[in-house]
């Protein structure tokens, strides 16, 4: 059953041949943050660990808090979040193009450290420096371009010694902020990614320094990117130091440098899968047991039964409520059906012929001088030809309705 048009007003559901369809799905939102493979291998796909905080109504388990060998746990949130909770993320890191890009697809941030890793710092020098990640769609299998914002200014990318709201304390100090952004060509691979940073190395004109870092004041704006996929990305390492004195005195991650998760460390962000326009729905009946059509009158039936003075289908407009009626199913679709309706005393009030050729015939509870037909149960006799004759019991509540002539 395809269905494209038959809507009607209330509740607004899509509907066809007498039914109703509501599809339901899940917001739009993050499913999991997940740590998939970390350096010593406590991390697996089928044991994750933690890849965010499991307080402040994030979706997370708690499995230890910790996600590196190093005993520490790296956790993703928003940069300049008023708080730690889930809402205070979403609301930094969901920006301009919303979740457009985001959702249905899997993103993951993987710790490679290869040197062609490197992040535009599109908000303060515009250098290009190495990191130590690299940030795919795991769905769709491309490479994003990563811009960040350089939060204490060293032209590096890692932690700096401010405190993020992560926990109640003064001590869990924060990476700079990145903006993964689509590459310029998003097929498959990191075609799109490697055009982006050849553009950018181009753009800057200079030689990187001995770490491999182009900071030698040229903008490296590289145009060959797309939409962003969202915005303020922060990795904040749980209790790992009190930083209230301006420095970081432990260290963590790759080599302790705090500049990233150890080498090896894949950390899942997992969407809601949300309904989609492209989405199809298939509907399966039950199986016919016959195709007789005795067999199929005998079903013969109204509905709703009983009438309650209104039903969905019917619709109103903004003046007048559109006509009333009922319907009948499982009708021979060929020959003559003649509807007598008696009341309870064994009067014929009404009488009308089908006049479609399908299984179904309407009717509007009137009688033959178009009067409305009184609230109360009645007797409808159905004579269907050669096809035999079926009598259902009909009860009506009409709403109150005036005469149009007297």
């Amino acid at each position: 059953m395809v269905i494209n048009k038959g809507t009607f007003n209330d509740p607004g559901y899509p509907a066809a041949d007498g039914l109703t369809f509501k599809v339901t799905g899940p917001p739009n939102a993050f499913k999991n943050f997940l740590v998939v493979a970390n350096g010593d291998g406590s991390c697996t796909e089928e044991a994750p660990c933690q890849g965010s905080q499991d307080w402040g109504g994030f979706p997370t388990a708690y499995t230890g808090r910790v996600n590196q060998s190093d005993g520490k746990g790296w956790f993703f949130h928003g940069g300049g979040a008023g708080g730690n909770s889930y809402s205070a993320m979403i609301a930094r890191i969901i920006r301009g193009s919303g979740w457009r890009y985001l959702i249905p697809n899997d993103i993951e941030y993987r710790w490679t450290w290869d040197d062609d890793n490197y992040a535009y710092a599109a908000y303060t020098t515009g250098s290009l420096v190495r990191v130590g990640f690299e940030i795919w769609n795991k769905t769709l299998d491309f490479r994003y371009c990563p811009w960040f914002y350089d939060y204490d200014g060293s032209e590096s990318w890692g932690l700096h010694p401010n405190d993020h709201p992560g926990s109640g304390g003064s001590n869990d100090p924060y990476t700079d902020w990145t903006y993964p952004r689509l590459p310029e060509d998003t097929s498959p691979g990191e075609a799109g990614y490697q055009a982006w940073l050849a553009a950018s190395i181009a753009a800057g004109g200079g030689a990187p320094d001995a770490n491999g870092n182009y900071v030698d004041g040229g903008d490296y704006y590289g145009t060959n990117y797309g939409s962003e996929l969202m915005g303020r990305n922060i990795w904040f390492v749980w209790n790992l130091d009190d930083v209230s004195d301006g420095t970081i005195d432990a260290t963590s991650g790759e080599g302790g440098l705090n500049t990233g998760l150890e080498k090896g460390s894949i950390v899942r962000i997992i969407t809601n899968k949300t309904n989609q326009l492209n989405d199809e729905f298939t509907i399966t009946a039950p199986k016919v047991e016959s195709t007789n059509i005795a067999d199929d009158v005998k079903m013969v039936n109204v509905f709703p039964n009983p009438y309650m003075g209104y039903h969905d289908l019917e619709g109103t407009d903004s003046v007048l409520p559109l006509p009333k009626y009922v319907t009948f199913n499982h009708l021979p679709t060929t020959g003559d059906v003649t509807f007598r309706v008696f009341n309870m005393a064994g009067t014929m009030v009404a009488n009308f012929k089908k006049t479609t050729t399908t299984q179904y015939q309407k009717w509007d509870m009137r009688n033959s001088n178009n009067f409305p037909l009184a609230s109360g149960v009645y007797i409808i006799h159905i004579d269907m030809g050669t096809h035999g004759t079926k009598v259902l019991k009909f009860a009506m509540v009409t709403e109150d309705e005036f005469a149009k002539r007297f």
